[in-house]
């Protein structure tokens, strides 16, 4: 995995996407965690980093499909 390239899109995200992301990964912290600093349930925090998920699977795959046509 490209570190750099998962960073990047982390950073691009919504800030408070981005924020939560950053908390879970680099933090350690637990959903449950997340949930209360946010004033968010955990099933809400739960949902939301289903879709995060989604949008970083979502970006790495157009990543690697263009270094795969060779940039095109």
């Amino acid at each position: 995995m490209d570190f750099e390239l998962l960073e990047e899109i982390i950073e691009d995200l919504d800030e408070s996407d981005s924020k939560i992301m950053k908390q879970y990964l680099l933090e350690g912290r637990l959903f449950k965690e997340i949930a209360d600093d946010e004033g968010r349930t955990y099933e809400a925090i739960k949902k939301r980093m289903e879709r995060i998920r989604a949008e970083i699977r979502e970006e790495i795959l157009e990543c690697l499909e263009m270094n795969c046509r060779g940039g095109e």
